[in-house]
Parts: structure tokens; C-alpha cells; sequence
């Protein structure tokens, strides 16, 4: 009888279209991993502060080549 069952012999660790599910989870939660970062106008400030740094470091090494 037992051979007659329709049920597998070992139950599969996961049901069918359980993968697919958890990529879509995966997805979600990285999403809301990089909701953290910078906003536009924090990215705009970092990047004129980068801007004023490097022109300060060209500045100082220009005085420095000419002694």
C-alpha cells in the first residue's frame, strides 16, 4: 500500500516556488538596507566639499613646488 501513496517517499525540503519567493524577499530587504543612504542634496555637499578639498590640496602643493 504504501507504494500506492502518491505522496513522495522523502518530503522535499522546501515546496515548489519557495526560491523564488525568497529571491523577491532578498531583493526587498536590500532595498531597505540602502533606503540609509545619502540623500541628493547630501551627495551634492560631499561632492563640493571633495571639490574645495582637492582645489586646497592643488593650492598647497603648487606652493610647495615653487620653493
Amino acid at each position: 500500500m504504501l507504494g500506492n501513496s502518491k505522496q513522495p517517499a522523502t518530503p522535499s525540503p522546501r515546496p515548489r516556488g519557495c526560491w523564488a519567493e525568497d529571491a523577491t524577499v532578498a531583493a526587498a530587504r536590500s532595498l531597505l538596507d540602502n533606503r540609509g543612504g545619502p540623500t541628493e542634496d547630501q551627495a551634492r555637499l560631499r561632492y563640493r566639499r571633495a571639490l574645495r578639498e582637492e582645489r586646497r590640496l592643488r593650492a598647497v602643493l603648487a606652493v610647495l613646488a615653487g620653493l
